[in-house]
């Protein structure tokens, strides 16, 4: 779709890459938004509550839930499965240290030690990126999707350290409460986590768009001098053959004979034939070292560099995950 997007010829190129990234921006809050919207596994939405809720607007939020739910009021036939699920929401986030682990690594981690948490949410999301960083060289190993590498390697870094910073930070920077009210840090990560190739594949898209095959076209000047320099050596030929034919054309007197006149009239055409002798021969010369180099043009393009992930992002990823992984 992207692709689709930047191909659009009714519109400017400023346009067509503004409505791209618009178009990207839209499907990753999709995909997050869409985590927010299935109550099923949410237990704030399974009880009704935000996220900031206090201890008491659980508690009150628990009675009227539980009067909704009871097995002897509610008709579903798994009445009391879901009773049953809304007593377990209650005991998890009426704890402050359940709610918490709830919080940043999802439901199945209440029971789990939190050494063996930590090391193993760090080898997810390091095993996360790892992978993905290995399908990205992959998938931009051509020469215009090169400069895309370094944008989603970068990419890459800057979402692992503000995951990392969520995850195990102190509780300086949290999500807004006005545009995730039910969602949690969890599963904020997730949703990041599917959004991931969205982003990948704009970029390639958008370094595809941008991107100028500087060889081909110094190849293609090449071979349009080498047909304008044959143009221009075939004129200097005809006119070269021209001016000797007209210093040999006999001229006829009145009598029927043929003679040559010398006249000053000739002495200046001959004159202007050795002087545009001369100045054929060294263009024609110099035309045809041109035109046995331009056989074989070799365009004047500078090494490509190599693209590398900026050592400060590495040396940010390397402090924070010894901050918080090593502590």
């Amino acid at each position: 779709m992207t692709s689709y997007i930047l191909r659009m010829k009714r519109f400017s190129k400023r346009v067509r890459v503004t409505l791209a990234i618009v178009f990207l921006i839209s499907v990753a809050a999709f995909s997050i938004i869409s985590e927010q919207t299935n109550p099923a596994s949410n237990l704030y939405s399974l009880m009704g509550i935000r996220r900031d809720a206090s201890p008491n607007d659980i508690k009150r939020a628990f009675r009227l839930r539980s009067v909704e739910l009871h097995p002897d009021k509610n008709p579903s036939e798994n009445a009391e499965e879901e009773f049953n699920r809304l007593r377990a929401a209650f005991d998890i986030l009426s704890n402050a240290e359940k709610r918490r682990l709830y919080d940043c690594f999802g439901e199945d981690a209440i029971a789990k030690d939190q050494m063996t948490l930590m090391i193993e949410t760090g080898l997810k999301s390091f095993s996360f990126y790892a992978i993905w960083a290995v399908m990205v060289y992959f998938f931009t190993l051509k020469e215009e999707n090169k400069q895309a590498r370094s944008w989603v390697y970068c990419g890459e870094v800057m979402l692992l350290i503000f995951e990392t910073n969520l995850l195990f930070g102190r509780r300086d920077f949290d999500l807004p409460f006005s545009l995730f009210s039910f969602v949690t840090i969890h599963e904020f990560v997730t949703a990041i986590h599917s959004a991931f190739p969205f982003f990948m594949n704009g970029c390639r898209a958008i370094s595809t768009f941008y991107y100028r095959d500087i060889m081909q076209e110094n190849l293609t000047l090449g071979f349009e001098l080498l047909k304008s320099n044959k143009q221009i050596a075939l004129g200097i030929r005809e006119l070269k053959a021209e001016v000797t034919s007209m210093q040999r054309r006999p001229i006829r007197d009145a009598g029927g004979s043929t003679a040559t006149i010398e006249s000053e009239s000739d002495t200046n055409l001959t004159k202007r034939s050795k002087l545009t002798k001369s100045i054929a021969k060294p263009i024609e010369k110099d035309l045809f070292a041109k035109e046995k180099e331009l056989a074989t043009p070799t365009p004047q393009v500078p090494a490509p560099r190599k693209i590398k992930i900026p050592l400060y992002a590495v040396a940010i990823a390397v402090l924070v995950i010894a901050k918080y992984l090593l502590m």
